[in-house]
């Protein structure tokens, strides 16, 4: 001991000195993330720890100023993305003002009701929904869009794609308060039980996107989103929160074109089975009949001319055999769920009054 006592006190100043400072380094650098994350403004706490430590402080403070430029830029970042959000919705006010949230008192059945009066605009999906082309020359309509929703990214869950390829015109006519009338044929699970050819695209992509549009526009819903009888509300708010931000940007940029009076969206799908699907040849020769032949011969003076309300046009679908699909909430399999639920309730608390 005596020895290694004697060659430390032996050994040169400077060098006893680059130890210390060497050590003192060591340990502050190591402290200062936990200076950062409590958020001391400088090194200065952990560098009072050693008066020989000045090239040691010199190193928190650098840190710590390297996190606080990192923070400032990531503050510029998100105001950023507000700024840019709210210009989007053509400024702050009106997008606050925009985002009204619907009652809870409301229910799906009233609002079908509220909204028999609105102008009714149809949509053909392509491709099934070519089929329905004579139709809506007989009904008279001689506005459309088409549109083109595929079932096949809903059946591998891809709502990001489908949202960014949702027509501009469908979303402008659902801001304006519009009944929107897709027209689609279904091909799978053809029977009573299954809502006899309801396509993919409505009973899942047409719920989707009313159940977005809703929560993007007005900031709530009282009517859950259901799918086959069931309701799907938890996992269609993971969809809506993991959309990207161009996604979401898309759905945001309409808010600006809703008129006062307008608390919801209408959009109503129309549907049949078929038996041509996948027959492309089918397709292709309808859609030239009607776009370069009848549809420009033939007129029907006493069908669908002009600006139609929505009652009218249910009204006329109906009694040409087509089924309505309002929205998956209003869909018999769940409204029997939800009579069941109640007939159990009353039961149990009559049992209960016994």
């Amino acid at each position: 001991a005596g020895d290694r006592g004697a060659r430390v006190r032996g050994r040169p100043r400077r060098a006893r000195r680059a130890v210390a400072m060497a050590t003192t380094t060591m340990a502050i650098v190591s402290a200062a993330p936990r200076a950062r994350r409590r958020g001391y403004a400088s090194a200065s706490t952990a560098s009072s720890r050693s008066s020989s430590s000045s090239f040691g402080a010199k190193v928190a403070a650098r840190s710590l100023a390297i996190g606080g430029r990192r923070g400032a830029r990531a503050r510029a970042r998100m105001d950023g993305d507000a700024v840019e959000d709210d210009e989007e919705d053509g400024g702050g006010g009106d997008a606050a003002r925009r985002r009204r949230v619907l009652s809870t008192s409301s229910s799906s059945s009233s609002s079908s009701v509220s909204r028999r009066d609105t102008v009714a605009q149809h949509f053909v999906n392509l491709k099934n929904g070519v089929e329905a082309l004579p139709t809506l020359r007989r009904m008279g309509v001689s506005s459309f869009t088409y549109i083109r929703i595929q079932s096949s990214l809903l059946e591998a869950g891809n709502v990001e794609k489908m949202v960014l390829e949702l027509d501009s015109s469908l979303l402008l006519a659902l801001a304006l308060g519009r009944s929107c009338f897709v027209w689609d044929y279904g091909s799978r699970d053809v029977n009573p039980l299954k809502s006899n050819g309801n396509s993919r695209a409505l009973w899942y992509g047409a719920e989707f996107v009313r159940y977005a549009t809703r929560k993007e526009w007005f900031g709530n819903t009282s009517v859950p989103p259901v799918l086959r009888g069931k309701n799907v509300e938890r996992d269609f708010a993971t969809k809506l929160t993991m959309l990207s931000r161009g996604a979401k940007r898309k759905l945001r940029y309409y808010r600006q074109f809703i008129p006062d009076d307008v608390d919801d969206v209408r959009l109503l799908g129309v549907y049949k089975a078929t038996t041509h699907d996948d027959d492309n040849e089918f397709y292709r020769n309808v859609l030239h009949a009607e776009e370069f032949g009848a549809r420009r011969a033939e007129r029907d003076p006493s069908g669908l001319v002009g600006d139609v309300d929505e009652a009218t046009t249910i009204r006329a679908i109906k009694e040409l055999g087509f089924n309505i699909f309002y929205s998956g909430a209003e869909e018999p399999v769940w409204l029997n769920q939800l009579r069941g639920n109640s007939t159990s309730d009353s039961d149990s608390d009559s049992d209960s009054g016994m």
